[in-house]
């Protein structure tokens, strides 16, 4: 089974190592896949792994994250009303059926 390039990164963490390892075609070919692998962000845009760093320091990361927090948050404000509202209900029930009881 073939090492992940992140494994061969952590032999390569020595000084002037890398140059040696990258002159290697196949590990430069690994690498430069890796790199160009495209992840999530958690702002929900497909980034390359590469520029990751770089985007969650732009302004679409920052708008995009501001809007999900805000989408979040009304999100638990509905929440919350909705859960009020059916505990109201729920009590008025109780309170009809105790006194069907009597």
């Amino acid at each position: 089974m073939d090492k992940s390039p992140s494994e061969d990164m952590k032999k390569v963490s020595q000084k002037g190592v890398f140059k040696k390892y990258y002159a290697d075609p196949k590990f430069r070919e690994k690498h430069l896949a890796y790199m160009k692998t495209k992840i999530p962000c958690e702002c929900e845009k497909m980034v390359t792994r590469v520029n990751l760093n770089r985007h969650k320091k732009s302004h679409i990361h920052k708008d995009r994250m501001k809007k999900l927090n805000q989408l979040e948050q009304d999100k638990m404000k509905i929440y919350s009303s909705n859960i009020k509202e059916l505990t109201e209900k729920i009590l008025k029930l109780l309170k009809e059926k105790e006194n069907e009881l009597k």
